[in-house]
């Protein structure tokens, strides 16, 4: 029963009510005819026969029995019964067949009526249900970067009204939970980029000097490396907060181009790893944001680089709306597969390390659900990872 529709589930409902209530019904209706019949079988019957010409005469004078030539109680049936009981047998007879067919033409009756009722408690159960399918349509297209939509409300006040209001209500919650978080994570890190900034020019300055000392000399490398990672997260956090909070125009953008562009930029970046790269790359055109498409595919090929091993392969394929790109590399978890996509997750490790802010898959996660795109990871057999983007 758990398994069925809530349709279903309220059409087994209303057919079992009448069930009930038909089979109540049907019962009184049995022992009431039962007990009628039951009362017309009581009592003997006692027949008298007498000669014609006298009839009217024993009728008159009230005398039945002296004046009749027999008393049929004492007429007895080739088979022993006297007639009495012959007739109480028959009227016994009769009465079992009419409450035989009472229970049979009542219990037929019953079963169409339960066909017709359950039919119609289909058709009710489902104009009943169809706010809730309203319901959760809307909050189906309801996303993360949509919470400002609500579902629309009409009726009278009843509980499907109060559902809806009740839903947009925590929207309204979520909306505001939402983007005080975007607001804090953007404005967190536009403040961070001033120190580092700073810092940057302070260290430069100081390993311009005419006479640096060893000391600076030696570590200035280790602390500009540093900087440069504190501004890939700083960056990354900016474009993931962006990501979520993309609702601006959509403008067709060609995939292929964009896809082509960024694989020549990463060029050098794999040859130096001698990583080959294996592209097909048919037009596709999507409805988007051309800059957080560019970012996205950008980490997609960028990690496919850095998290493949060298002499690996890298494979980018574009067609029918999917883009799929898979690598070399080491041999992840299924469970571990799926954390990825998680901000500060990279592989084996967790948090940030000398390579990247930890940010990349999260990032494309976000630019995916801004463009309502699936986005699937999946641990290849021998090593590496193949993730693609479906777009809808």
């Amino acid at each position: 029963m758990r398994f069925l529709t809530a349709r279903v589930r309220l059409t087994v409902l209303f057919g079992l009510l009448f069930l009930v209530a038909g089979g109540a019904l049907l019962t009184i209706d049995y022992l009431l005819v039962h007990q009628r019949l039951a009362g017309h079988r009581t009592g003997p019957t006692t027949v008298y026969v007498f000669p014609t010409e006298s009839k009217k005469a024993a009728l008159a004078n009230g005398d039945v029995a002296k004046n009749a030539l027999i008393d049929t109680k004492d007429l007895r049936l080739p088979n022993g019964q006297t007639l009495a009981e012959y007739q109480q047998s028959v009227k016994r007879e009769a009465a079992r067949v009419a409450e035989r067919q009472l229970l049979e033409q009542s219990g037929i009756a019953l079963g169409v009526a339960l066909v017709l009722v359950a039919g119609l408690g289909y058709l009710m159960a489902g104009r009943v249900l169809r706010p809730v399918h309203a319901v959760s349509a809307a909050a189906r297209r309801i996303r993360a970067n949509a919470l400002h939509e609500r579902i629309p409300v009409s009726g009278p006040p009843d509980e499907m009204r109060e559902l809806a209001e009740t839903v947009n209500d925590m929207l309204v919650r979520l909306d505001a939970s939402f983007a005080a978080q975007r607001d804090f994570i953007a404005n967190a890190s536009h403040e961070l980029r001033t120190p580092i900034t700073t810092q940057r020019a302070l260290v430069e300055v100081a390993a311009s000097e005419p006479r640096p000392g060893p000391a600076l000399l030696a570590a200035t490398p280790t602390m500009l490396a540093s900087l440069d990672q504190q501004e890939q997260l700083v960056d990354g956090l900016i474009t993931l907060a962006q990501a979520d909070h993309a609702s601006g125009p959509r403008v067709p953008v060609p995939v292929h181009e964009i896809a082509r562009d960024v694989l020549d930029n990463a060029a050098a970046e794999a040859e130096s790893r001698a990583i080959g790269v294996d592209a097909q790359l048919r037009p596709v055109v999507v409805s988007g944001d051309p800059i957080l498409l560019e970012i996205m595919i950008t980490n997609l090929v960028r990690n496919a680089i850095r998290h493949n091993v060298d002499g690996g392969a890298l494979t980018l394929r574009l067609a029918d709306d999917r883009l799929t790109v898979s690598n070399d590399g080491a041999v992840y978890e299924t469970e571990r597969v799926a954390e990825l996509v998680e901000p500060f997750r990279r592989g084996e490790v967790d948090r940030v390390t000398s390579e990247g802010s930890g940010l990349g898959l999260a990032i494309v996660a976000s630019v995916a659900r801004a463009h309502q795109a699936d986005l699937t990871l999946q641990a290849r057999p021998g090593g590496g990872l193949a993730v693609q983007v479906r777009f809808g």
